[in-house]
C-alpha cells in the first residue's frame, strides 16, 4: 500500500512475534523465544494499538495449550513460567510507554483512535466488515484460514491451528476498527505473510491426504466464486479501481508538496493554515496547521460523533471551532469531499478572509486574512 508508512513495520513485527511463538517444529518456542515474542509484540503495539488484541489472544492460546498439555501429557512445551515470561516481556515495556504517553498527551490511546473509532457503532462495524471481507479476499486470507485449519487437523499440528486462529483474529480486529479508506488495502499487509504460509501448508497437506482433497477443492472453488462475484460487484459500484485510487493518492501527495513549497513564498512561517490534507502541505510550508478533521486537534478528535458512515478518519468536524481559531489561511479541497468540511458559505461569512483563486491546485480555494 502506498499510504501508511507504518504498515510494513507493523506487519514485520507481528509476523516475527508469531514465528517466535511457534517457530519450533513441535509445540511453542522456548522461554527465551517467548520472551522475545512478547517484547516484539510490545514494539508492534507502540506502532498500532490493535496489537493488544493479539496479546490477549496469545495469552488465551498459551493457557489453553498448557491446560491441554496437563490433561493429555502432550509435549507442547508450555508452562506457567514461560507464559509469565511472555506476559512480562510485553507488559513492562509497553506499560512504561503507555504511562509516558498518558503523562505527555493526557490520553491512553493515540489521537487517530478517537478520530476513527471512539466507540463501537453499527455503521462502524458495517464499514469494517465490508473492508475486512475485501481484504480477506484480496490477501487470500479467507482461503488460507480453512486450508490452514484443515492442514492442522490432518497433521495434528498445533502451530498451524495457532496461525489460522491468529489470522482470523486479525480480520475481526479490522472489522472492529472500521477498516480504512486508503487505496490498496494497507491493513491487509499484516495478513499477507501468514496467508502465504498457511496456503502452502494447506495445499501440501491436501496432496498427502486423499479424503481431504475433495474438501480442499470445494473450498478453493467456493473462494474463487466469492472473489469473482465480489470483484465484479466492486467494479460496477466504483468508477475507479484500487490502482487508479493509488495513482491519484501519489498525484495528490505530489501536488500538496508543491503547494506547500509554494506557500513558503506566498505566506509567512508564522502564519497558520487550516486544511484537510495536513501532512505534506504543513511539512513543506512550515506553517502552523489547524486540522479541519481532528487528526491533530484534541477538541475535534474527542467530539461525540458517530463514525463509519463516510470516509474512515475523516468524519469528525467542528467548523465553528476551526473558524474560531482564526487561521490566516484556509484551504478547501473540493476534489475530495469529506463529510461536512467547512463550506463555501462559512468561508464567505468570515469577513476577515480574502479569496485567492490563482493557485497551483485548480481544485483548491485558499483564503488569506488581511489583518
Amino acid at each position: 500500500a502506498v499510504s501508511g508508512l507504518k504498515s510494513a513495520a507493523f506487519a514485520f513485527l507481528v509476523t516475527l512475534h508469531a514465528f517466535l511463538i511457534v517457530g519450533k517444529r513441535s509445540g511453542v518456542g522456548n522461554k527465551v523465544a517467548l520472551m522475545c515474542a512478547g517484547f516484539v509484540l510490545a514494539l508492534a503495539n507502540m506502532i498500532r494499538p490493535e496489537a493488544t488484541a493479539f496479546f490477549v489472544f496469545d495469552i488465551a492460546a498459551l493457557v489453553l495449550l498448557w491446560f491441554i498439555q496437563r490433561k493429555t501429557h502432550e509435549g507442547f512445551g508450555v508452562n506457567g513460567k514461560r507464559i509469565l515470561g511472555f506476559a512480562m516481556a510485553f507488559v513492562l515495556p509497553f506499560g512504561a510507554y503507555l504511562l509516558w504517553r498518558h503523562g505527555t498527551y493526557g490520553y491512553w490511546l493515540p489521537n487517530t483512535y478517537y478520530v476513527k473509532v471512539d466507540g463501537p457503532s453499527f455503521a462502524l462495524l458495517q464499514s469494517g466488515g465490508t473492508y475486512a471481507l475485501a481484504v480477506g479476499l484480496r490477501t487470500l486470507a479467507l482461503l488460507a484460514i480453512p486450508l490452514g485449519l484443515l492442514a492442522a487437523k490432518i497433521r495434528k499440528d498445533v502451530r498451524l491451528l495457532y496461525l489460522s486462529s491468529l489470522l482470523l483474529v486479525m480480520l475481526v480486529v479490522i472489522t472492529l476498527v472500521g477498516g480504512d479508506h486508503m487505496a490498496l488495502w494497507r491493513f491487509g499487509v499484516t495478513l499477507l505473510p501468514l496467508s502465504v504460509i498457511l496456503l502452502r501448508e494447506g495445499l501440501e497437506a491436501l496432496t498427502q491426504e486423499k479424503l481431504a482433497a475433495p474438501i480442499g477443492a470445494l473450498v478453493v472453488i467456493l473462494f474463487g466464486a466469492g472473489a469473482g462475484f465480489w470483484t465484479a460487484n466492486s467494479v460496477r459500484q466504483h468508477e475507479l479501481t484500487e490502482n487508479d485510487r493509488a495513482r491519484l493518492e501519489v498525484e495528490f501527495a505530489e501536488d500538496w508538496a508543491s503547494f506547500g513549497r509554494w506557500l513558503t513564498y506566498y505566506g509567512e512561517s508564522e502564519d497558520s493554515i487550516s486544511l484537510l490534507p495536513i501532512g505534506a502541505i504543513g511539512f513543506y510550508s512550515g506553517m502552523h496547521v489547524i486540522d479541519q478533521m481532528g487528526l491533530i486537534d484534541e477538541h475535534i478528535a474527542h467530539l461525540d460523533m458517530e463514525t463509519g458512515k463516510g470516509y474512515i478518519g475523516h468524519e469528525k468536524f467542528d467548523n465553528d471551532h476551526v473558524l474560531g481559531l482564526k487561521p490566516r489561511i484556509l484551504m478547501a479541497n473540493h476534489q475530495v469531499t469529506f463529510s461536512d468540511a467547512i463550506t463555501q458559505e462559512q468561508y464567505d461569512g468570515a469577513a476577515y478572509f480574502e479569496v485567492h483563486r490563482d493557485l497551483v491546485l485548480p481544485e483548491a480555494d485558499v483564503l488569506r486574512t488581511e489583518v
